[in-house]
């Protein structure tokens, strides 16, 4: 950690953020700078999230994503491959970036990756006045699942901590027509998509196969079809905030 009057740096792993989303769980690495003159702090991160949902669902979604033309291919910088050593040591990360460099992708999908969604390159920033760690930018998506991504998407991502229980927000765009909405808040994660497909994948579901089995005492889990305009309402409230 490095520290000058105003300025305080830190890199390595952050675990979940301070963040309690009951039955889901993430793991953040990557670095931060904390402004004290300005009482700010930005990140820059490489983020793994997990969380029981419905395969069919996720595969519909990597295979339009995959598809989607006009989408930038995710950058092999500074920050990536630091996330990765420290994910997988040196020497494999090394032989990795080199074949994503070359390929655009893995030769063979490393186990240690695979992730409900894994983020390669997500920049945060910590805003008092919604008391959440904010996405700024674009947002990069290495895989879903063991599906391999590499593209860059608009959205935001916010991780709101509350006293009633902390929420997760997670909002990703191919285009107008095509999106993906999570929000997760007290053991439920609804998700609703632009993709009728996505959306029919969910509701298809007998509501046995929505919900997670946990032990007595751990915060419960299911997962259900979101509406839109919980999307609608997210995208105006980030909005108004920039």
């Amino acid at each position: 950690m490095k520290a000058d009057s105003c300025t305080v740096y830190g890199e390595g792993k952050m675990g979940a953020m301070g963040l309690d989303v009951g039955q889901v769980k993430i793991d953040a690495i990557g670095s931060v700078n904390h402004n004290f003159k300005t009482d700010s702090a930005k990140f820059e991160l490489m983020i793994a999230m997990d969380f029981f949902f419905e395969n069919s669902a996720l595969e519909k979604m990597a295979d339009l994503i995959t598809k989607t033309e006009g989408l930038t291919g995710v950058t092999v910088g500074t920050g990536y491959e630091k996330g990765l050593r420290e994910l997988l040591g040196k020497e494999k990360s090394d032989k990795l970036i080199a074949e994503i460099n070359l390929y655009g992708k893995f030769k063979k999908f490393p186990d240690e990756l695979e992730h409900t969604l894994f983020f390669t390159e997500v920049n945060m920033k910590w805003d008092k006045k919604t008391n959440a760690y904010v996405s700024e930018g674009p947002i990069g998506i290495g895989n879903i699942r063991k599906n391999q991504v590499n593209k860059y998407l608009v959205g935001k991502i916010a991780f709101t901590k509350k006293r009633t229980g902390d929420i997760l927000d997670i909002y990703l765009e191919l285009d107008k027509n095509n999106w993906y909405y999570f929000r997760y808040t007290k053991g439920t994660l609804a998700a609703v998509s632009g993709d009728p497909a996505f959306n029919n994948a969910i509701q298809d579901l007998k509501s046995n196969k929505r919900s997670l089995k946990t032990k007595r005492g751990q915060t419960p889990y299911e997962f259900s079809i979101g509406n839109e305009q919980q999307k609608n309402i997210f995208k105006r409230k980030y909005r108004a905030e920039e």
